[in-house]
């Protein structure tokens, strides 16, 4: 199984909340000040502290140096009037204490004065008793693990590993056992690297940040805690530990320094944690676990839900290619009787000049009407296969429109049902989101992105993991809104061309109508032509009625040329259309897709992983918890603990 970090979520919200010092908490936002306030003063008590010491000179003298020549007798402080404690612990490049000076910040005459309370080296054995932690720092040169002294101008690839023990362990009795608690501490460890000499840089539990010529590198690691609270390590970590993996050519490193405090669990309450996520709905660990229930049934509804749309869809799409090949034999078809309209048109206009010389000159009415007997049979049998045609033509515009007026029916539940998925998703975000502490409005589809943006933001750097989390919530909404919004264009697409269809299927009614009319007066006029030739004493009344049906039938004709050249401009654009059209239809379904593959992440990185906390045993996490931090409440002072190691090959 492979482990994962440990998210900011419900199980962990006392230690979190604390560490990520964006979140609302009261808490929370007391212990970030306080932490925020020791980080703004190490650098100049460090330098104030290791200049008494004769740090800036020669560290052996230092070593042996009392600096109660500058303090003054400690024993006459006042205790009431002191501000803040701290030892800071002089260690070897490989972590090994050499040294450890007390310092305190005072109010002496109404002003604050840093005064040294103890100089003196008390030993090796006595030096390290009291400390509550151990940094061990290991170097590995391609590979092989060498001696800070070794290290010096190196080059290769190199890996420093910081590495912290609790050494304050105590037992308690948690459900009628006995377990060992650590006194919770919160070690931030950070050093400089300098981009002339490294390259490549890599960290693990940590963070960095280059300004250009440095890389500034920052890990927050929870000694003792993993133990303490009884985690699983396969399922939850918490750090002892920062790599950091770069390429040098001179391998030499200045001085890490690494602060270690308790002051961020001290005004931590769990049962008060628990208690503020709702009143009314959620006061214990057992709610807590009725309400991931409910989320884990509800997500896996959605991704079923959403793996059926998908199945629709693919169907859809593979009859899309038929909806397309029909389309285009209905748009050669109407090219077709556009071309045989034409040609009648141009066939019944030469018919009437025909005519018209016949009723002028008698001389020629049997050469005449030999030729009009012959262009009206070939007329009878245009126009008959003109309505035949016609008529296929309007079956298929009727099936057509049957087909898209049953996709049009079907709009409005597509998008009914995307909306509620959008709807659900919205809800079960805001629900994972007020559950993880954080206070925020109802998500909708207009509001979400800067809701979540905002707080990405806030997380960014003190809860990194959990704006991984909340990114991975706003990529899925992302892709549901993406796929509703593309779902409307495509039903709004699919209406319109439901629309067109009637359209055309009119104008086919029209046409065929038209042809009907058509080929019954080419009929007649077969019969009046085949009478003209036999019956020459009738010729002249016969060439009249012949003139004026030709004329009849120009403007017929005429009108069906018109009609017909609409109908296969319709039809060429319909045809025109359908690459947008099944472009559309795939993008719906790469969009289901997205959509059933995003609610899947969801629950696996999101849900899931809240619901995996809450299969352990709350109540005894949080009575481990409550352990941790009576110790840290039973203890008298505040004192925070610098650690400085010495730098190599400077």
């Amino acid at each position: 199984m492979m482990k994962k970090r440990f998210p900011v979520m419900l199980l962990s919200l006392s230690l979190a909340a604390s560490l990520a010092l964006g979140y609302e908490a009261p808490a929370a936002q007391e212990a970030g000040s306080e932490v925020s306030k020791a980080e703004s003063t190490v650098e100049s008590k460090a330098d104030q502290a290791l200049d008494t010491a004769g740090e800036s000179g020669n560290r052996d003298s230092a070593d042996s140096k009392d600096m109660d020549s500058e303090s003054g007798d400690s024993k006459n402080i006042d205790s009431d009037a002191v501000l803040d404690k701290t030892v800071y612990v002089l260690t070897s490049p490989d972590g090994s204490v050499r040294k450890t000076l007390k310092s305190d910040w005072v109010k002496e005459d109404g002003k604050d004065v840093y005064r040294n309370t103890e100089g003196k080296d008390s030993g090796d054995d006595a030096r390290k008793k009291d400390l509550p932690v151990s940094i061990k720092v290991t170097c590995f040169l391609d590979g092989q693990e060498k001696t800070p002294e070794q290290m010096k101008g190196a080059k290769g690839h190199v890996k420093l590993r910081y590495e912290v023990k609790n050494n304050q362990v105590e037992e308690a009795a948690i459900d009628g056992k006995t377990v060992k608690i650590c006194h919770p501490y919160a070690v931030l460890t950070g050093l400089l690297l300098d981009n002339g000499n490294f390259r490549n840089v890599t960290v693990k539990n940590a963070r960095m940040l280059n300004d250009g010529s440095r890389t500034v590198i920052a890990g927050i690691t929870l000694p003792g805690m993993q133990e303490s609270l009884g985690l699983d390590p396969e399922k939850a970590e918490l750090p002892t530990y920062l790599e950091v993996e770069a390429d040098t050519e001179n391998f030499e490193l200045g001085m890490s320094l690494s602060l270690v405090t308790d002051e961020v669990f001290r005004s931590l309450d769990t049962d008060k944690v628990f208690a503020s996520l709702d009143a009314d709905e959620i006061k214990k660990p057992e709610d807590i676990k009725a309400a991931l229930k409910k989320l884990t049934d509800a997500m896996d509804q959605l991704i079923q839900g959403s793996g059926a749309l998908n199945d629709g869809l693919k169907q859809l799409d593979e009859k899309s290619a038929e909806l397309s090949a029909g389309v285009a034999s209905l748009a050669d078809g109407g090219k077709k009787v556009s071309d045989g309209a034409a040609a009648v048109s141009d066939g019944v206009a030469a018919l009437e000049k025909g005519a018209s010389a016949l009723d002028d000159g008698t001389a020629k009415v049997d050469d005449g009407a030999g030729q009009v007997k012959d262009g009206a049979a070939a007329l009878a049998g245009g126009t008959t296969e003109l309505a035949s045609g016609i008529g296929t033509l309007k079956s298929g515009s009727e099936s057509l429109q049957n087909g898209l007026s049953s996709l049009s029916e079907n709009s409005e539940a597509l998008n009914g049902g995307a909306s509620q998925i959008f709807a659900g998703l919205l809800a079960a975000g805001t629900q994972q989101l007020r559950s993880s502490g954080l206070q925020v409005p109802e998500l909708t589809a207009e509001n979400y992105g800067k809701t979540l943006d905002a707080v990405i933001a806030s997380l960014n750097k003190a809860a990194p993991e959990a704006a991984e989390s909340v990114s991975s919530l706003k990529a899925s909404l992302d892709n549901v809104n993406t796929f509703c919004q593309g779902l409307a264009t495509y039903t709004a697409g699919v209406d319109a061309a439901s629309a067109g269809a009637a359209k055309i299927k009119d104008g086919l009614d029209a046409a065929k109508s038209g042809a009907d009319t058509l080929d019954a007066g080419a009929a007649a006029l077969s019969k009046g032509a085949a009478d003209l030739k036999t019956g020459t004493a009738a010729l002249k009344e016969g060439s009249t009625k012949l003139l004026e049906g030709s004329r009849t039938l120009n403007q017929g004709s005429k009108e069906l040329k018109t009609g017909a050249a609409e109908i296969s401009g319709g039809l060429d654009s319909l045809q025109d259309s359908m690459p947008a059209l099944i472009d559309g239809i795939h993008a719906l379904l790469n969009g289901s897709q997205e959509l059933k593959d995003g609610l899947g992440t969801f629950n696996e990185e999101g849900v899931k992983k809240l619901t995996d906390a809450a299969e352990g045993n709350l109540l005894d996490l949080l009575d481990r918890m409550n352990a941790a931090l009576d110790l840290v409440k039973s203890g008298s002072d505040k004192v925070k603990y610098i650690y400085r190691t010495d730098e190599i090959g400077k």
